[in-house]
């Protein structure tokens, strides 16, 4: 059974909450997803504007006639916007992708078509619309239905290609998380694979091949030719040197103090692990995201509570690596590992029906407030 900070979790609840509710929060906290989820909350916008009152006053004023000729008038023009999209390669009904993602199609976009109803040029239909006040501003002298639904089109694909990325980043992180875990100890080979499971390409599994460097880094990363050797050098000073400072501990008969001093070194050594697995920069894309998955994987590994790299402390997390700080890092671990703790034990208590106070931080030994 697994074992964080003195408390045995069974293992269904603990595959259930790292997998499931760690897990989406872990991927949610990544820069990369993050940007996907912009660029999605963009598209949504620009869908929303769509369909603002200024774009579809003709279709309004045609929902609003008494006559139902209107009203057929409408139907037949947003079938006819349908119809382009299907024609532009949308697809009409919802499919399944090949990675076993929905990819909406035309039938969930549907409340959308109403900003592509425009009047024919050069008919009847405009000049009725004209005449009778349907029509007032700039955009129904230019725009036509084909045009707006080349706009929708464009909006369609760009939201969908954003929810795909987040959805495959998060599954990536997701994937690469769980093998880590699967993993007694992390070698080197281990480490490639994370990355690619990270970068969801496993056909390319190795160092970065051009040198890259970080925004806005004051550091240089490592050149391309050293990094098997300095990665090499890395693990020998985790398994060897920095696994030497960590002093002894035996749950159950060591003081708090000794335990105390414990977990800030296992902090620490990971600290220094991060950081300077950081600032090697060792493949072209994903670092982050591998480099904070090998952690957390190591700290549940010496039973401490995986973390977060929240927005509010990503600041402070970078300035850490950039300073080539260890020991802030290590406090911040071990800060935000209490924080993770404090929700694992709220969520096991409401899964299992334990009354709050029925556990407490002094019998699990474990002190969020250090």
């Amino acid at each position: 059974m697994p074992k964080i900070a003195n408390i045995m979790f069974s293992q269904e609840f603990f595959e259930d909450y790292i997998k499931n509710i760690f897990g989406e929060s872990f991927a949610h906290s990544s820069l990369s997803f993050e940007k996907s989820f912009e660029e999605s909350k963009r598209f949504a916008k620009k869908l929303k504007e769509f369909i603002s009152p200024r774009n579809i006053q003709y279709a309004q004023e045609l929902e609003n006639s008494d006559d139902p000729n209107d009203h057929e008038l409408l139907a037949q023009r947003i079938r006819e916007a349908r119809g382009a999209l299907i024609y532009y390669q949308i697809p009409e009904h919802n499919t399944i992708n090949d990675d076993g993602f929905e990819v909406p199609g035309v039938e969930s976009f549907e409340r959308f078509l109403i900003g592509c109803v425009r009047p024919y040029r050069n008919t009847v239909e405009y000049r009725n619309a004209q005449e009778q006040g349907k029509l007032t501003g700039a955009i129904y002298e230019s725009e036509t239905l084909l045009f707006k639904a080349q706009e929708l089109r464009q909006l369609i694909l760009g939201k969908v290609q954003a929810d795909l990325n987040a959805k495959l980043l998060k599954r990536a992180n997701n994937d690469a998380f769980q093998y880590a875990l699967s993993l007694e100890d992390i070698s080197i080979q281990d480490i490639k694979r994370i990355n690619a499971l990270v970068n969801n390409s496993l056909v390319h599994a190795g160092y970065k091949s051009v040198n890259n460097q970080i925004n806005d880094c004051p550091f240089e990363t490592c050149p391309k030719e050293y990094v098997p050797t300095r990665m090499q050098e890395l693990m020998h000073k985790y398994n060897n040197e920095w696994a030497r400072e960590i002093p002894e501990f035996i749950d159950g008969v060591s003081s708090d103090e000794e335990k105390e001093e414990y977990l800030n070194a296992v902090c620490e050594r990971e600290a220094k692990f991060h950081i300077e697995f950081e600032r090697i920069h060792p493949f072209e894309d994903g670092n982050g995201r591998t480099g904070r998955i090998i952690l957390n994987s190591h700290l549940i590994k010496n039973e401490i509570a995986p973390i977060l790299i929240t927005p509010e402390m990503r600041e402070y997390y970078i300035q850490c690596i950039d300073e080539n700080d260890y020991k802030k890092l290590g406090k911040l671990i071990y800060m935000l590992s209490s924080v993770s703790l404090n929700d694992m034990m709220s969520v096991y208590r409401k899964t299992v029906g334990i009354k709050p106070d029925d556990l407490s931080y002094q019998e699990i030994g474990y002190n969020p407030n250090k």
